[in-house]
């Protein structure tokens, strides 16, 4: 198993709108980079409230907040904001959960697409791959920690170890699949949909636990608490559902 060294910090800035000097900081996992830029651009337009969104794996996102960097609002997985909120990182109250996504496997576009609608099947697909790549669950990646597992709960982590790669993040795995350096990478479907060149075989079975949840919260460093709020109630919008679901992501009431 190779682990594949990240090309940025964990951290990275991935969009910036500067508004009067007022920008939010949004800590934001890859998996909903997509759905939130586009409703951050949508809130400035309404409000006139820039947005600096700030990228990187969930588990990744959650240490920084805990560790003291500075923004306005975090999404991460539920667990890990629930946690927050509970040592005081994030505003008590302002919780909210945003969607559930399920994780996926992709191929290059035109390549052959093995059947991984149940667990027998991805079982006897990840075996007959040549190749895959995942987020290094280490590193704190959410579809490569419930992928590692899914591999132990299949029973095939030793048979697939020296064809695996890991990744800083997932969406590194899903830009070598592209190029053709590996075969199958796994992935959450917001990061596979929105990606040209590639194609999603499937979802993860669903008896694999393979459907985190996310939620946003305001971080105790903001100093505009009133401002980081609308934004998050502008993600539970109307209009915030369907830039989440146009990724993939499902409500919170739909698991």
């Amino acid at each position: 198993m190779r682990r594949i060294a990240a090309l940025a910090p964990v951290v990275t800035l991935f969009h910036a709108a500067v508004v009067g000097g007022a920008d939010l900081v949004v800590l934001c996992p890859n998996a909903l980079a997509t759905a939130v830029s586009r409703v951050g651009d949508e809130h400035r337009a309404a409000t006139g409230v820039g947005f600096r969104l700030v990228t990187g794996t969930a588990g990744g996102l959650a240490s920084h907040a805990a560790a003291g960097t500075a923004g306005d609002v975090i999404i991460s997985t539920t667990p890990a904001v629930a946690d927050l909120e509970a040592r005081g990182i994030t505003r008590r109250g302002t919780r909210a959960e945003v969607g559930v996504i399920f994780i996926g496997v992709a191929v290059r576009k035109g390549s052959p697409t093995p059947d991984v609608s149940t667990s027998a099947a991805l079982r006897r697909a990840l075996l007959e791959a040549r190749s895959i790549g995942y987020a290094d669950p280490a590193r704190g990646g959410t579809s490569g920690i419930i992928f590692a597992r899914a591999l132990a709960q299949l029973g095939i982590a030793d048979a697939v170890r020296d064809k695996t790669r890991l990744f800083a993040q997932g969406t590194q795995a899903l830009d070598a699949v592209s190029r053709g350096e590996i075969e199958l990478a796994i992935s959450p479907v917001s990061e596979i949909v929105v990606r040209e060149g590639l194609q999603m075989v499937g979802r993860l079975p669903a008896d694999l636990g393979a459907r985190p949840s996310y939620s946003a919260a305001v971080l105790a460093t903001t100093a505009a608490p009133e401002a980081a709020r609308a934004l998050i109630e502008r993600l539970l919008s109307d209009s915030g559902r369907a830039a989440l679901a146009a990724v993939g992501f499902d409500p919170p009431d739909t698991r």
